[in-house]
């Protein structure tokens, strides 16, 4: 397994990884008529619009299979007091979690070649925050 930057050549095995991670991640917490009406195409367009304009830094989990897991952020969205960057997406497929190609994306793989300070992760430079999906279907974090 090793983690590298994305390219707009990714931009499909990113969607697919999305959308399976989607279906094994949020039956219950997200209306399953919403999850059922993600396309892989749809998706796909969205990554490589994101990639061409490099608007989010995306880094790729790669083993001899491909493409299993991403993680994307950049400047942080939604201001936080003392955050100046955030982890906007992170995904496996549910068959490699739990192996630490999570970790790697979130803290490794490629993010100081990027010219990104180790300790601000996908964010920018200082602290970076984390929102995450609870069961009630509210973002929390930071």
């Amino acid at each position: 397994m090793h983690v590298r930057e994305a390219t707009i050549e990714d931009a499909r095995a990113i969607a697919e990884v999305h959308l399976a991670s989607w279906k094994t991640t949020y039956p219950g917490i997200i209306p399953q008529e919403h999850i059922d009406g993600l396309r892989v195409e749809d998706g796909r367009a969205r990554w490589e619009t994101r990639l061409r304009e490099k608007t989010t830094m995306v880094f790729v989990a790669v083993d001899e299979a491909g493409v299993f897991g991403f993680a994307a952020g950049g400047s942080i969205m939604h201001p936080v007091d003392g955050y100046e960057g955030e982890l906007a997406a992170i995904y496996l497929l549910a068959s490699h979690q739990g192996k630490g190609a999570g970790a790697a994306l979130a803290f490794c793989g490629g993010v100081a070649e990027a010219g990104i300070p180790e300790h601000g992760g996908l964010g920018a430079a200082g602290e970076s925050g984390v929102r995450v999906l609870s069961a009630d279907g509210r973002s929390a974090g930071g």
